[in-house]
């Protein structure tokens, strides 16, 4: 997997509506598309990354880097 660096634009799908209980509202979520995603790109959240098989959810305050073998990181900002 190439490294591409923290810019995760390229895998960006959009924005929706969803609900975060830590806001107590819903929140405007940019929505990435996982199978796009590379090596060391970052998210922060609010945000939902869209695989074939699965959905993350990154609340407020996180964020997730891509591992080189696929596997997502996540952490508090």
């Amino acid at each position: 997997m190439p490294d591409d660096g923290e810019d995760s634009s390229p895998a960006l799908k959009g924005t929706r509506e969803a609900y975060f209980r830590e806001k107590k509202r819903f929140v405007q979520t940019r929505v990435y598309d996982g199978d796009r995603l590379s090596y060391n790109n970052k998210v922060e959240g609010p945000a939902i990354i869209e695989e074939k098989i699965t959905t993350i959810v990154i609340p407020p305050d996180f964020s997730v880097t891509v591992t080189k073998y696929g596997n997502y990181i996540l952490k508090t900002t």
